[in-house]
């Protein structure tokens, strides 16, 4: 692999100098301090955990909260059994992402700098 590639191989280089108009991505993962909140997928947005404001606890939800970007602004609605279909890429999107984890596990709080991967 091009070392000029992210570690998932997304070259996201273009999009963020403005030569490319849209990402690479169709959606990502949201995290909120150390925990998995969210993932995003195009107009979509699947809450894991809901939390109305800062000072409220994060409480995790028994089923999701599926979310239209696009026709819900403030994420006050859920659109739950007739957004059904987007869990499917979600779903995908969150397994890959975990697969990529075990792969690549997150740098430790504490790490000195300069951090050098283990080899494969």
């Amino acid at each position: 692999m091009p070392t000029d590639l992210a570690i998932d191989g997304v070259d996201q280089l273009d999009f963020f100098l403005g030569k490319q108009e849209n990402s690479n991505r169709e959606g990502f993962p949201a995290y909120v301090a150390d925990r998995l909140q969210a993932v995003k997928w195009h107009n979509w947005k699947m809450h894991l955990i809901w939390q109305v404001n800062m000072y409220d606890p994060p409480v995790t939800l028994p089923l999701p909260r599926v979310v239209n970007l696009l026709t819900d602004l403030k994420e006050e609605r859920d659109a739950g059994v007739k957004a059904g279909f987007v869990t499917v890429p979600m779903t995908k999107l969150l397994g890959e992402w975990e697969a990529s984890l075990k792969k690549y596990p997150p740098i430790k709080m504490g790490t000195f700098d300069p951090y050098i991967p283990p080899k494969e």
